[in-house]
Formats: structure tokens, C-alpha cells, sequence
């Protein structure tokens, strides 16, 4: 072997040892700095909830936060739990539940200013933009969506979420949480066969950032409008409204009022798993809308049968303690307004 052979041989051997020396050292320093637990973070936000969680979505959600998760609860739900990592001035927390639709709604927050999400979905967003910054930095958006038409067929999706920030009173932020329940939504969706007619990507949030946003009576177009007739409506006392934008949600909600928005007189309608947890919390004994007999505190109850995840529907109307009971108006209340929410969600006779 020539000489000049054996050090170009030799310079090939040093270079890949060091090349490998190299690659050994950043390995290390990849490790020691933390960039291995971050790998493996990443990795299990991927897989939580067996790949179902929206990914792109939540990092979207909370920017430039390093996030660890949780392994999903099994019961008869999906639990996926993600939260800021080893940072003790970041509350960035997100918790997202899915559900089969036939399941019983393990809590229940029926909302007047929660704001239906439209776009084709049937949801609902909801916060507290209240005095405290705190509150401000939290919300909830609820999701039903149908798997085929018989009722009770299909799941319950819900995130919560807690932000940094402004918090939601930003609209992008509203938009994202959005986003993170509605992927999440669809992936369950495609990877359980379910043949679901999902709605399109929300790109506007509508719900108030006021704590207590009533309006006039006679401004009122949403789930309040029309609800009471004019003369009801001043044997009453009303003059201010709660309403949301009548569209349809897992829960809505109208709230009658008196001078400078005090409540009087408060309407639900709950759909799907909600509906029995409403009616079980509620009440104890049905007064239904026949006539038979008069509640003792005017709260009345109907029911209606409904297509999809909505399952069976239920409505009420409650009284403020205090207020004169004027029965009758109480039931017509009801009626009209839980047969225009019926109507929207595509719902039976009222029973």
C-alpha cells in the first residue's frame, strides 16, 4: 500500500470517528438539556386519547407553552388532560371529554349568554367575563353530534379550558378552543364509522364579554323573541331580556327580567345527555303543560323526542321566589318556547 494511500485511509477513520464522537456528544447534550423528556412529551400529546385529541389545534391554543398529558381515564368516557409543564406561573389547562350520547351527563352548567356555535354544529361556547381576571380565563365549549338519525345515536364532546393572557375575552382565542372540540369531534368521528354530518370550521364566536349583557324587551331577537305576549309580558313586570342567538345548542336558555336586568322568569331547553341530568336537578315532581294541575312554585316541565345525539329533549321554566304566579301564562310561556327550539333541532310534538 502506498503511502499516500494509507493516510487518505486513515483521514477517512478519523473523520467518521469523530463524525460518531460528534453525534454521541449532542446526544448527550439533547438528553442533559431536556430535549429527550420534550421529545417524549410530544410523543404522548399525539397519542392521547388513542390519537383523537386535535394536536395542532390545542399547541395552537396555548403558544409557545411546553405541554405535558395525561393517560385517559376509561370509564364510559374518554378523558384527555393536558396542562403547562414544570411551569408554576402558567395555568394553560385543557380537559377534553368524549362520550356516547345514551350516557347520563355527569355535570350540568346551563348558561343564559352561552353562545351557540351555528356553522352547522349543534354547540354551544360559554365564559365568564366577570370583575375577576381569573374568570376571564376560562371557558367551556359543548358539542352533540349525530351518528345516523335514530335518537339517542351519537357522542357528547366538551373542553374546558384555561388560558394565560387576556383570556378569552380575545375572539382568537374563542376561535381556537373552538377548533380543538370540533377536530376532535371529527377524528372520533372518522375513527369509530360514525356517519356524522359535521358542521364547518367556526371563524367567529359571538358570545358577550359583558357578565349580566341583558337588552329591552322589545330589542329582544333571539331565544327570548316573541316568547311572551305583550300583555303578559306587562302583568308581569318585564322589561329587560338574557337571550343568546337562536340557534341551535345542547343547552339554551332565556331569561326575562325587570328594571336594570334582574331575573324574574328563566326558560331551559337541554338536548341529549344533558336533558336527564337537567330533569333529575331540577325537579321532583312533573308539572307538565295539560293544565292538571298547577305547580306549587311555577316551574313546569316538556318533553319532546328528538333525532341523532339530542335524544330526548327537555324544557322548563322557572320563577324567581317572590313573584306573583300566574299560571297559565307560565305554561303558554313554556309552550312557545320549547316548540321553537324543538322546531330548530328538528324535534317531535311536545309532550
Amino acid at each position: 500500500m502506498s503511502e499516500e494511500r494509507f493516510w487518505r485511509r486513515s483521514r477517512v477513520r478519523r473523520t467518521a470517528g469523530w463524525t460518531a464522537a460528534a453525534v454521541a456528544v449532542a446526544g448527550g447534550l439533547f438528553y442533559l438539556t431536556g430535549g429527550y423528556d420534550a421529545w417524549q412529551r410530544t410523543r404522548a400529546l399525539d397519542s392521547v386519547c388513542e390519537g383523537d385529541l386535535a394536536v395542532p389545534q390545542v399547541r395552537a391554543l396555548f403558544p409557545g407553552v411546553d405541554l405535558e398529558s395525561n393517560a385517559p381515564e376509561r370509564d364510559d368516557r374518554q378523558v384527555c388532560r393536558v396542562r403547562a409543564w414544570d411551569d408554576e406561573e402558567s395555568d394553560a389547562a385543557l380537559v377534553v371529554v368524549i362520550k356516547d350520547a345514551s350516557a347520563r351527563h355527569a355535570s350540568l352548567t346551563i348558561d343564559a349568554q352561552a353562545a351557540p356555535l351555528g356553522y352547522g354544529w349543534t354547540g354551544s361556547f360559554a365564559f365568564s367575563p366577570d370583575v375577576r381576571e381569573d374568570d376571564r380565563r376560562e371557558a367551556w365549549v359543548n358539542l352533540l353530534v349525530d351518528c345516523g338519525k335514530g335518537s339517542g345515536g351519537g357522542f357528547l364532546v366538551e373542553a374546558e379550558a384555561e388560558i394565560d393572557g387576556p383570556g378569552f375575552t380575545d375572539p382568537r382565542a374563542r376561535e381556537r378552543l373552538v377548533a380543538v372540540a370540533t377536530e376532535t369531534a371529527a377524528r372520533y368521528a372518522k375513527r369509530n364509522d360514525c356517519a356524522a354530518v359535521l358542521g364547518k370550521p367556526v371563524t367567529s364566536v359571538g358570545v358577550t364579554t359583558t357578565k349580566w349583557d341583558h337588552k329591552r324587551l322589545a330589542d329582544a331577537d333571539g331565544t327570548c323573541a316573541d316568547v311572551l305576549p305583550a300583555a303578559t309580558a306587562e302583568r308581569w313586570g318585564i322589561r329587560t331580556v338574557v337571550e343568546s342567538r337562536a340557534d341551535r345548542s345542547p343547552l339554551e336558555a332565556c331569561t326575562f327580567g325587570g328594571l336594570r336586568g334582574v331575573p324574574l322568569y328563566s326558560l331551559f331547553a337541554a338536548y341529549g345527555p344533558h336533558a336527564e341530568e337537567a330533569r333529575s336537578r331540577f325537579f321532583g315532581e312533573s308539572y307538565g303543560l295539560d293544565g292538571e294541575r298547577d305547580a306549587p312554585d311555577g316551574a313546569y316541565q316538556a318533553y319532546a323526542e328528538c333525532p341523532g345525539a339530542q335524544g330526548e329533549a327537555f324544557y322548563t321554566i322557572t320563577a324567581r321566589d317572590g313573584v306573583t304566579l300566574d299560571h297559565k301564562g307560565l305554561r303558554t310561556a313554556l309552550k312557545t318556547f320549547a316548540q321553537r327550539s324543538s322546531s330548530r333541532h328538528g324535534c317531535g310534538a311536545l309532550s
